[in-house]
């Protein structure tokens, strides 16, 4: 057993243990005075960097989908990804009226809105949703939404 063991370690020894390793599309390395980060684009987190003075931050895309001939609102839509509310914020003081839809296409929620207000998508589960805002002038925009 002894032999085994000691077999197994100098073999293990001679031809190196090697990590996996990661084919990613990007990545870069984030340096401070406090330390530095390298980090690749869909990569798994393997262990937490626990005392480093700077922050982390997953960055995302505020997806606005157009549609032809159809003049898109002056509003913003934050935040998002979300975990329970997004808010909506229009440049002009005007009602608007929002339907929010699954990826399925099925009518979830509407209703109308205020110049600045929320919309609650606490109870709905985790997923992407379409959220749909019309103005009475015609305009239209819509956005993406994820809820984590």
């Amino acid at each position: 057993m002894k032999h085994s063991i000691m077999f197994f370690a100098l073999l293990l020894a001679a031809f190196g243990a090697q990590a996996q390793q990661a084919i990613s599309a990007a990545g870069a390395t984030a340096t401070t005075e406090a330390g530095s980060l390298s980090y690749t684009v869909g990569q798994p987190v393997a262990a937490t960097a626990v005392g480093l003075n700077i922050g982390v931050q997953q960055t995302f895309v505020v997806t606005e989908l157009h549609i032809d001939g159809v003049e898109p609102l002056a509003v913003s839509v934050y935040p998002n990804p979300t975990t329970s509310v997004v808010k909506v914020e229009a440049e002009s003081a005007t009602t608007l009226r929002y339907t929010l839809f699954s990826v399925n296409g099925n009518v979830l929620m509407q209703g109308t809105l205020g110049a600045t207000a929320e919309v609650n998508l606490s109870s709905l589960p985790t997923g992407a949703y379409l959220l749909r805002l019309d103005s009475d002038s015609g305009r239209q925009s819509n956005y993406r939404i994820i809820k984590r």
